[in-house]
């Protein structure tokens, strides 16, 4: 198998019948043939939640460049959310590409059946390993994101792997591209719910946030998206990353961000000016989601949207 030069990779098999239809898909209205393209990695009102976001950034599903902080493995999210043509991906994780393409050349279910092989073999028999990665699969739909110590013990590039065979993607077709700055792009084909295919690119870039969002030049991008990660929830952290992108953003450029909820708050409680603070919000448009409590509720944060005046 060839990565450099952009090879497709061999021996892989079409996995997107394998991915389970979303049930709010048929719901909506969406032509049923695409069904099988709907990510499966994701609740039903997770899903919804994140198409009330696409339908405001981008409605017409037109060429996208979006840029993920604090991203993890997640590949579901941002692509329901933006319907983006090109995804950077920030995480502090390095993405190992040998790891990534033995993973790749796996039969797809088997996937699901181990997770380390140092803790599988330690701590689990093939029957308690399967039960395992059923829940932690569960687990991720229910709660829209992947639980860090999931992350540990199955593996980044094992999770990654699960996102795009939930999400359906042509891998008989998938590239893998090292590049020059030590990062990895993934290109394959994907379909929107409703839509047709398109050529997604999605690039992991090693970072470490606040600190390297200054490097990004967001003059080239559409979106930036970031949710309620472990290491971005206080508000001095978050304010950092935002001056970091205003540096080079243009005007129109949206700014999707998770804040968690808790109990002393409404819901609703807080705006983006409440948020990032009055020398920041003042550089932005609040741009209100119609978030119902139920929505809320199933995805545990408050998603801000704001566009860059």
């Amino acid at each position: 198998m060839k990565i450099r030069n952009s090879a497709p990779i061999t021996g892989v098999e079409k996995i997107a019948s394998l991915a389970v239809s979303s049930p709010v898909v048929a719901k909506r209205g969406y032509d049923k043939t695409i069904l099988h393209k709907a990510p499966s990695l994701l609740s039903q009102d997770h899903t919804d939640y994140c198409l009330k976001i696409k339908n405001k950034v981008n409605p017409n599903s037109q060429e996208f460049k979006l840029v993920y902080g604090a991203s993890g493995p997640d590949l579901s999210v941002p692509l329901l959310v933006t319907n983006a043509t090109e995804i950077l991906c920030l995480d502090d994780h390095k993405l190992d590409v040998n790891r990534l393409k033995l993973l790749l050349e796996k039969e797809p279910r088997d996937l699901y059946k181990t997770s380390k092989v140092a803790f599988a073999t330690s701590f689990f028999t093939p029957e308690t390993s399967q039960k395992f990665l059923d829940a932690v699969v569960k687990t991720r739909a229910e709660n829209g994101y992947w639980v860090a110590c999931d992350i540990n013990t199955l593996g980044f590039e094992r999770c990654v792997a699960i996102e795009l065979d939930k999400l359906g993607a042509d891998l008989n077709n998938l590239k893998l591209i090292q590049n020059n700055d030590h990062s990895l792009s993934l290109e394959f084909l994907w379909a929107f719910p409703g839509e047709k295919e398109k050529l997604r690119k999605i690039t992991f870039q090693q970072a470490k946030l606040p600190t390297d969002i200054t490097k990004i030049d967001f003059s080239r991008h559409q979106a930036y998206l970031q949710k309620a990660g472990m290491n971005l929830q206080n508000k001095k952290q978050i304010r950092l990353v935002m001056k970091g992108i205003l540096e080079t953003a243009q005007s129109g450029l949206f700014i999707i961000t998770g804040k968690p909820l808790n109990r002393r708050e409404s819901a609703h409680a807080s705006n983006v000016n409440q948020y990032f603070g009055d020398d920041i919000s003042c550089k932005m448009e609040d741009l209100k989601v119609d978030f119902s409590k139920r929505d809320l509720r199933s995805y545990g944060q408050q998603m801000l949207l704001a566009q860059v005046i």
